[in-house]
């Protein structure tokens, strides 16, 4: 992509940052949003050399604004609805060997001497950590689907004016290869797929089992 492309998407960008920070009602705000307009409509006004020197400045302007957006006032933020996920990313991906509550595996022997009605229970352990990652993962899908989905065509934008935004791609990309992996996919998907329901399945009798001997031990009428 040449320099030229790259500055017309930062254009976009900037026409894109104008409409948002036109939401806001603070003084800076608008500002803010009428100075960008600014510089966007003299591009498209300038001729020959003017043109240029006018290109030059606007981009100059929508990159510094950019690199500052974390301080704009939240709700106006391209990527507000990322944020109170940026930090729970890394611990949620159930195709990691790393447990969430085990420190380690288990060592097949382990469980070798252990009583019967013990070992039937403690074999449990490492499903039910699988189970509860893969709920953390799904629920974590189900809530951040739309703001992933909103803050990618800022994404894009930035991406083709050559600008990093590694983390925020690097979280819409995870919630959407979920929601994809949960509804359509390779062979190979859909097995891993059914593989997690069934565990899921499994977890939930395994529950009910436990909430049903709970509530035993509850006195009556309580």
């Amino acid at each position: 992509m040449t320099s030229h492309e790259h500055s017309d998407a930062a254009i976009e960008l900037g026409k894109r940052l104008v409409a948002q920070l036109e939401l806001g009602d603070d003084v800076l705000s608008q500002w803010l949003a009428h100075d960008l307009a600014t510089h966007v409509a003299a591009v498209d006004t300038a001729e020959g050399e003017a043109r240029a020197s006018a290109r030059e400045r606007c981009v100059r302007s929508i990159l510094a604004l950019w690199e500052r957006r974390s301080v704009f006032p939240r709700r106006l933020r391209p990527f507000a609805g990322l944020e109170p996920l940026m930090q729970v990313i890394t611990s949620l991906d159930i195709e990691s060997a790393n447990s969430r509550y085990l420190s380690a595996s288990i060592p097949e022997d382990a469980l070798s001497d252990a009583p019967q009605e013990m070992r039937a229970w403690l074999e449990l352990v490492p499903q039910l950590d699988f189970a509860a990652r893969a709920t953390i993962r799904h629920i974590f899908r189900l809530a951040c689907e739309e703001a992933a989905l909103n803050a990618r065509p800022w994404v894009e934008l930035a991406k083709k004016a050559a600008l990093d935004i590694f983390p925020e791609e690097q979280l819409i990309q995870f919630v959407l290869d979920a929601r994809d992996a949960e509804t359509t996919g390779s062979d190979g998907q859909l097995e891993q797929l059914r593989e997690q329901v069934e565990r899921l399945e499994g977890f939930v009798r395994v529950v009910a089992v436990m909430a049903a001997d709970l509530r035993t031990r509850l006195p009556p009428n309580k």
